[in-house]
């Protein structure tokens, strides 16, 4: 069984959790999510199966969306709602037009710190671990883009709003910060993952579906390989991109787009998936190239 199936977390559970459960279920040996999110987040947590595993590199840098719910007043060691209460702080008298000047600040390219509970690693030791053991963890800021943050509505001490940004975004430190830039103490109240990358809430399904047998939301590796150009090549060079060899201009039978120098690719025969490769010249230059030119390096063999 080969693809990917978008689970609905439920809270509570790791994405660890839900890696295991789908195995079990569909009594497969291979799995693995994209991008992990906190036990006490909901939402999309994609996860391939079989084959899929093997592009999971691929397609899990697009952007992340997330519906959050932040509490004002209250900082917690964790971050968010499941830690300690270590600080509490009134919040000053807010508006909308306020909230909306701070989360304002915080869209673009900005700077975070890692939360002590977090899988970054320290000297090979997960932050987490060494946060638990009420040991010091300094971590180093990181560069992240916010590409839009949107209020949702304002009830006090809450504040909803949905986030769009770039993978490695800590939303728990996120509301940290806007807290202080407002003023007061802050913490992740609760985060619904809406979307990351291609894979929407839309074509989630819940685990319980899964054990009822409900596979039919299962995402096909060429439809999530959708977005990269993809090329044919001749029957002849089959065995040899299977083998690993470095796909040459002769070799390319059709391109159904263009495709530019060191952009990633997909390579079949007729309709079935090779491998997937780094182009190293434009197409536009591939027609005059000699057919024994090297076009395309192979990363990844399929079959």
């Amino acid at each position: 069984m080969d693809g990917f199936l978008v689970i609905n977390k439920p809270k509570g559970w790791t994405s660890a959790d839900v890696v295991n459960k789908i195995k079990r279920i569909l009594k497969i040996k291979k799995a693995g999510h994209l991008g992990t999110l906190d036990p006490d987040a909901t939402g999309v947590l994609p996860v391939a199966l079989g084959k899929a595993t093997k592009v999971i590199p691929y397609i899990n840098e697009g952007d992340k969306g997330y519906k959050v719910v932040m509490k004002l007043g209250e900082s917690t060691d964790t971050l968010d709602a499941s830690g300690k209460v270590i600080e509490k702080r009134e919040a000053p008298p807010l508006d909308e037009e306020k909230i909306k000047r701070v989360f304002k600040e915080f869209t673009g390219k900005i700077f975070q710190i890692p939360p002590a509970y977090s899988a970054v690693k320290v000297n090979g030791v997960r932050a987490y671990e060494l946060a638990r053991r009420g040991e010091a963890v300094k971590l180093k800021p990181r560069e992240v883009i916010i590409k839009d943050i949107n209020l949702i509505k304002v009830e006090m001490p809450y504040i909803t709003f949905d986030v769009l940004c770039s993978r490695g975004t800590y939303i728990r430190t996120l509301c940290q910060d806007i807290g202080e830039r407002l003023g007061t103490a802050a913490h992740m109240f609760s985060l619904v993952r809406t979307h990351s990358g291609r894979f929407r809430m839309d074509d989630s399904v819940n685990i319980d579906d899964i054990e009822k047998g409900d596979l039919s939301r299962i995402i096909s590796i060429d439809k999530a390989l959708e977005f990269m150009p993809r090329i044919t090549i001749i029957p002849e060079a089959v065995e040899k991109i299977k083998n690993g060899m470095p796909a040459a201009a002769g070799w390319i039978k059709d391109a159904s787009a263009r495709f530019s120098s060191n952009e990633k690719v997909r390579i079949y025969s007729d309709n079935m998936l090779l491998a997937i490769g780094t182009a190293r010249y434009d197409s536009s230059h591939t027609g005059s190239l000699m057919a024994k030119e090297e076009v395309i390096k192979i990363e990844r063999v399929m079959m």
